[in-house]
């Protein structure tokens, strides 16, 4: 088809020299990159050039090495459509209410991404690119990869049966998810800026796993009224400056099946309001002592992964990382271990949470007085002592 057929003249008038060309090149499939485009190309230029290419039946388009100034609105064509955006460099960007095959955006600059109330069948992949504000809403979408993405904010909300939503290697920006259903939400090898104090932000998440693997330099991640089989933190790299502690928040989370956490070191473990059926970490991703708060936590099943003690002495010494006066969790975990029959250790968990709680802050009468107890009846726990 002969490049003068790209007709775009009704829709946007007049065309810059650079501009015909690049209409030109669009329209004969000419690479762009035989058209000198220093010059900027308005953004509504190239929407009415993809109308035109999809009027005339194409259905993948290519646009590279482009810098595209002003608001550009992806058009809404009547046919789903493969849309690439390769070394260009562009101001404002809207795909809301857009109907795509594919979104992929590599190698760009972007000063604002925003996508709402769209469809995107097979995915947004967004590889190597530099965006300042990327804002995702309410898109019917397969998957969303981010790869190599620096921002200052990264917001998804409202994104329904969605597969994954996968973060790799370099990621810049505070990082906001909220009321989001996804089969697997993943951060495999991310590495933060470790001056930039980035932080994620979960909120009402539906998943079937939950993973973070081999990321470094997360200054903080707080998540709230999270619902997942799995959640897991492997060979996580969190901050651990002086002035900041880097660490894990969890609130009101369902974790059904399993709750990990393996060789992740972190300054600072919350757990409130967390249920889950296995509770599992390792003594190298403990806290220092004072950092572990826990809040209405319940577990099945307590796993250890430590070098020396037993099951209950590792999960007593990691419970001893509260404050002096928390006795959160003894509780859970003497029922686990009265569960497995041993009935002594449990009281002996029940007597020590008694003792924390008691002790802390009382003179020396009080102390005194709190140790009579605890060598006599046990705090009514072992109340034999004293029946002759």
């Amino acid at each position: 088809m002969l490049s003068d057929e790209l007709v775009i003249e009704p829709l946007v008038k007049p065309l810059t020299p650079i501009e015909r060309s690049v209409v030109d090149a669009l329209g004969t499939g000419e690479s762009l990159s035989t058209v000198k485009t220093e010059e900027a190309v308005r953004g509504e230029v190239i929407s009415a050039a993809i109308i035109a290419l999809v009027s005339r039946g194409d259905r993948a388009l290519s646009i590279s090495n482009l810098v595209i100034r002003g608001s550009f609105q992806i058009p809404i064509t009547q046919h789903p459509i493969d849309l690439t955006f390769e070394d260009c460099n562009l101001d404002y960007v809207d795909a809301s209410g857009t109907n795509l095959s594919q979104l992929r955006i590599k190698g760009s600059k972007i000063s604002s991404l925003r996508i709402n109330q769209a469809v995107i069948s097979d995915g947004v992949y967004l590889i190597n690119v530099g965006v300042e504000i990327i804002n995702f809403s309410a898109i019917a979408v397969t998957c969303i990869q981010f790869s190599d993405v620096y921002s200052s904010v990264i917001r998804l909300t409202h994104l329904q049966d969605v597969n994954s939503i996968s973060f790799t290697r370099a990621l810049r920006g505070n990082l906001y998810i909220a009321q989001c259903d996804v089969r697997e939400l993943s951060f495999k090898q991310v590495e933060w800026n470790p001056d930039d104090s980035d932080r994620i932000r979960l909120r009402g998440i539906t998943a079937h796993d939950v993973k973070f693997y081999l990321c470094k330099n997360l200054a903080w991640l707080h998540c709230t009224f999270l619902e997942s089989q799995e959640l897991s933190f492997k060979s996580m790299g969190f901050l651990m400056g002086d002035w900041l502690k880097g660490g894990v928040e969890l609130e009101d989370c369902n974790i059904t099946q399993e709750l990990r956490i393996s060789n992740s070191p972190m300054n600072g473990l919350k757990l409130k309001r967390v249920s889950t059926n296995i509770l599992a970490d390792d003594e190298a991703s403990w806290v220092p002592k004072g950092e572990l708060t826990l809040q209405n936590v319940s577990w099945q099943e307590r796993i250890v992964e430590g070098q020396y003690g037993n099951q209950t002495d590792l999960g007593r010494e990691w419970l001893r990382l509260q404050h002096n006066w928390c006795s959160e969790g003894y509780e859970q975990l003497a029922e686990e271990v009265s569960r497995s029959g041993d009935k002594q250790m449990a009281r002996s968990l029940r007597v020590e949470a008694e003792q924390r709680l008691r002790e802390w802050g009382m003179n020396e009468i009080g102390k005194s007085w709190s140790r009579l107890l605890r060598f006599t009846t046990g705090y009514g726990y072992k109340t034999y002592r004293i029946i002759p």
